[in-house]
């Protein structure tokens, strides 16, 4: 048995339902929802979010508990430090570069391995722990069952996620422009997603939405997650350009999905299949651009690509294979 500390309230997320105020998506639910799915594959997992009702001789600690719980973190912090049993830091976002420094030291000092999910964060991680911590890979995993590519894709241009300026989403409406001025109806852009995910949202965040949807010829706000997953599936060109994520699920997902990725300088997109390392609307649309008039076996090649890479690196086999390292590294 395994005990995992993660914000047991994440669990209510509905994946059938559609997302909204009343029911969260993305991010740490549909994190949570993976990780519970594919770690009860070979163990049984008690999920709680607090160390006293800690039990097992593994723990796995999601760093987001204690701010999202509401915490104390010298209590918190205290637990950690007499806590037994071997302690797996599960880090998924970058919640280790919001400790103050000697926060993080007494952080890593306590528990036995430190993970992350891609080359950035370890460089992150070791760069922030003064070359102390070098962490290990353990992927957030991705479903490959749902997030797959579908027989026929549409002539799609598309991105998705939460709608706000730490996405730069804002960005996405000069470059979905622009493809309408050049394609006009021949292709399709979409956007899915919504400034409300998560039950609230900024004004400028609402004013980009507004943007957003009055530049493309489809728009979803918030959806079941199957609905994503078949909306993934039947695209073929996703674009990107945050400088907000460290691991993006949502991109990872459309990479399962068969789409081949256009994506600016963040090094996540870098380290993933796809075009990177963009800045200016006219790079990103010259790239659309070279996708849709290439031929049909080069674009295959690129969307078996981005399947391949998921079910190498982030699919639920490879968390699996992941996490029995970790776990052989306790010992």
């Amino acid at each position: 048995m395994i005990d995992l500390i993660f914000p047991v309230g994440m669990a209510n997320y509905d994946p059938t339902e559609k997302s909204g105020s009343s029911n969260p998506g993305g991010g740490m639910p549909t994190k949570l929802l993976s990780v519970m799915q594919v770690l009860s594959k070979r163990y049984i997992v008690n999920l709680i979010e607090r160390f006293e009702d800690q039990k097992n001789d593994i723990v796995i600690i999601e760093p987001l508990t204690p701010r999202l719980t509401d915490q104390d973190m010298e209590a918190w912090l205290t637990q950690l430090e007499t806590c037994q049993s071997k302690k797996i830091l599960f880090c998924s976002e970058m919640e280790v570069g919001r400790w103050a420094p000697h926060t993080l030291r007494r952080i890593l000092e306590a528990v036995d391995v430190v993970t992350a999910n891609t080359k950035y964060q370890e460089e992150l991680i070791y760069m922030l722990s003064g070359g102390t911590c070098q962490p290990m890979r353990l992927c957030d995993p991705i479903d490959e069952s749902l997030f797959r590519p579908m027989p026929e894709k549409k002539l799609r241009v598309f991105s998705a996620g939460r709608v706000s300026a730490d996405k730069n989403s804002e960005f996405l409406v000069d470059v979905f422009k622009a493809v309408k001025r050049s394609w006009g109806e021949l292709v399709e852009v979409a956007y899915f997603g919504a400034a409300n995910i998560w039950g609230h949202e900024t004004p400028e965040a609402l004013e980009i939405q507004r943007a957003l949807m009055a530049c493309v010829d489809f728009y979803e706000g918030g959806v079941s997650r199957n609905y994503l997953a078949s909306l993934f599936g039947e695209s073929l060109v996703y674009v990107g350009k945050t400088k907000h994520d460290v691991y993006s699920s949502t991109h990872v997902e459309v990479l399962a999905s068969g789409c081949i990725s256009v994506g600016g300088g963040h090094p996540m997109y870098c380290e993933r299949p796809g075009i990177s390392g963009l800045e200016t609307v006219d790079a990103f649309v010259g790239a659309i651009e070279g996708l849709l008039e290439a031929p049909q076996n080069t674009l295959a090649e690129k969307t078996q690509q981005s399947r391949d890479y998921v079910l190498k690196n982030c699919g639920f086999a490879a968390f699996l294979n992941q996490f029995q390292a970790v776990t052989e590294a306790l010992i």
